[in-house]
């Protein structure tokens, strides 16, 4: 799964980007977490470089009926005013 959203570059240029969950790790206290920025989603099968990197932290749901983390990671990022209006890009037989 990845985003498609719209983000503004350091030097000011406004962009529609393809961005996904990169690494994530933490405990069930607190998971941290980047949001990987690239230019398409061409550029990531490609592993290109992305174009920016953002970091973030949530506190996890452990329920033993909880997402996993990964989804739980764009569950908090969706929420965030920045991503408003980011549009979900799923995998070939994937559901959101």
């Amino acid at each position: 799964m990845g985003l498609q959203v719209n983000i503004t570059l350091f030097n000011q240029l406004e962009v529609n980007s393809y961005a996904r969950v990169g690494n994530i790790g933490g405990t069930k206290e607190e998971q941290f977490f980047s949001i990987d920025y690239y230019a398409s989603r061409n550029a990531f099968l490609r592993k290109l470089d992305p174009i920016k990197q953002e970091n973030y932290k949530f506190t996890p749901s452990v329920m033993d009926d909880s997402l996993n983390f990964v989804k739980q990671a764009y569950i908090y990022v969706k929420r965030r005013t920045e991503f408003a209006g980011a549009v979900d890009v799923l995998e070939e037989g994937q559901k959101s």
